[in-house]
């Protein structure tokens, strides 16, 4: 008599769980790496932002006022820090932001500058 059952063997299943963990993973992996992406574009954003406060800072006050400064400039910690950016720039406790002033003859060239450690 024949065995006329219908139906998937044990291997096939096998091969087939295999292949959508494999699918998976490469999936799962992708979204890591956009969420990295993600970060990396917020700290950006959040670094322009307190650069351009900076400057914005610097524009209110009086040309004469400007002080010129040498090497790397004034630094302060970034205000707000766990306010400003929330609990992503919360690790970053070390974040300030550093300008310098030169004198170009006739204008003033100012470097805003934002780091913090990763």
């Amino acid at each position: 008599m024949k065995n006329t059952k219908a139906g998937f063997s044990l291997i096939e299943v096998i091969i087939a769980i295999i292949l959508i963990a494999i699918a998976a993973i490469g999936a799962l992996s992708y979204i890591v790496y956009c969420n990295h992406l993600t970060l990396q574009v917020s700290a950006r954003i959040v670094a322009a932002n307190f650069a351009r406060e900076t400057m914005e800072g610097l524009y209110k006050k009086d040309y004469p006022g400007l002080n010129v400064t040498a090497g790397d400039g004034l630094s302060d910690p970034l205000p707000g820090a766990t306010a400003f950016g929330g609990a992503f720039l919360s690790r970053y406790s070390t974040a300030t932001r550093k300008y310098t002033i030169t004198d170009m003859g006739g204008y003033k060239l100012i470097i805003a500058k934002v780091t913090w450690d990763q």
